[in-house]
């Protein structure tokens, strides 16, 4: 199964098997908090969040070859955007935050489909 397939497919099903408040095995977010965070990142990799590029243009081609390679992060990476502590959950239910991350999916799923199609 290919990344995005599983990201689309796979994943969503087995977070709905998790409680809102569920703590991962590492790292201090929740079920909840996790999908929220999740789907941020997908709004981030559509362009329908753009945010000030953090990353120094030189890394950015050794970034990309660990992003779509098959290598694991390793648990407990420092994300430099976020702090210790995870941000308040939203007023929202997980079930709507998989919904919404659903609907982010299928757009990075035409966006991605769009660019391999170009080159």
């Amino acid at each position: 199964m290919d990344k995005l397939n599983f990201l689309k497919t796979a994943l969503p099903k087995l977070f709905r098997t998790l409680k809102p408040d569920a703590k991962g095995n590492w790292g201090v977010m929740n079920a909840q908090q996790m999908v929220e965070h999740l789907s941020e990142s997908v709004s981030f990799a559509t362009g329908k969040n753009n945010q000030t590029l953090h990353t120094p243009p030189e890394h950015l081609p050794k970034y990309k070859e660990f992003v779509m390679s098959e290598r694991q992060f390793k648990p407990n990476t420092k994300n430099a955007l976020l702090t210790e502590a995870p941000y308040p959950l939203t007023k929202q239910t997980l079930e709507k935050l998989l919904k919404r991350l659903k609907k982010r999916l299928i757009l990075l799923s035409t966006i991605s489909k769009k660019i391999k199609v170009q080159n």
